[in-house]
């Protein structure tokens, strides 16, 4: 787990009406440091975002959300302190491109996204929540052109799963090129693939594309049983490496005091 240290600040509008619609503004930066000495180069990552919320459908009690964001990570590219063993990975899964015959980072990352999501309460008179989500960035740095990731999901249920009773099932699929992003920050049990040392996936990083699906369900007050299950495949490999796909089944406990 990555659990930089940093500051940031947000800023929700008061409500104002776009047309008829009911709607706010909001934006979110911050600063946040990955690794940190008085006589290194620092590795950290600006962070800023803005954004449009509204309320749709009345009666649906839906809400429309639509932002963009800008991620800067500095320092990253050729950087001597900011490197790894490849024989021992601890907390890179080694999916990014790496200038030839060291484990330094070959590209800068400067991430646009852009997110958009729906959540509602009811569909018609049926009353029963729902939502659908999606997720586009591209890494603007020059050189990279493995740079996209895509994400789109929908889900039937609760949009937060914490109180009793409440459940959630829902589906995804991903797409995440080699160099969209740093390969320390994706999901941990979502496939990836090296594409220079073979098709075996490994946990988390980047280089992959696929599936996850699963459903969440509230046994107590902020106690969730999870079951997912991911199914992933190498999007780019090096000439003469096998594509293989991987899966993974999961079911947990989420408990949060």
């Amino acid at each position: 787990d990555i659990n930089p240290e940093g500051v940031a600040m947000k800023y929700m509008s008061p409500s104002f009406d776009l047309g008829d619609v009911p709607a706010n503004v909001y934006g979110n930066t911050g600063v946040f440091w990955q690794e940190n000495s008085i006589d290194k180069l620092d590795v950290y990552m600006v962070a800023l975002q803005g954004g449009l919320v509204m309320d749709i459908i009345k009666d649906w009690n839906s809400k429309l959300d639509f932002s963009t964001a800008y991620y800067d990570w500095s320092h990253i590219k050729d950087n001597p302190n900011f490197t790894q063993a490849a024989a021992a990975p601890a907390w890179s899964a080694l999916t990014n491109s790496r200038i030839p015959g060291t484990t330094r980072w070959a590209y800068d990352y400067n991430v646009i996204d852009f997110i958009a999501r729906y959540d509602a309460l009811q569909i018609f008179d049926f009353k029963m929540g729902h939502g659908l989500y999606g997720d586009l960035l591209w890494n603007t740095a020059s050189g990279a052109d493995r740079d996209l990731g895509f994400l789109a999901g929908a889900y039937i249920g609760d949009a937060k799963v914490d109180k009793k009773g409440q459940w959630r099932t829902f589906f995804e699929w991903r797409y995440l090129e080699q160099d969209a992003v740093p390969d320390f920050l994706p999901d941990s049990d979502f496939p990836c693939w090296r594409a220079n040392t073979g098709g075996t996936g490994s946990d988390g990083g980047t280089n992959g594309k696929g599936i996850v699906m699963g459903v969440e369900y509230a046994l107590l007050e902020n106690t969730v049983l999870g079951i997912k299950y991911f199914y992933g495949e190498p999007i780019d490999m090096d000439p003469g490496i096998e594509k293989q796909a991987a899966s993974l089944l999961q079911t947990d406990i989420r408990i949060k005091f």
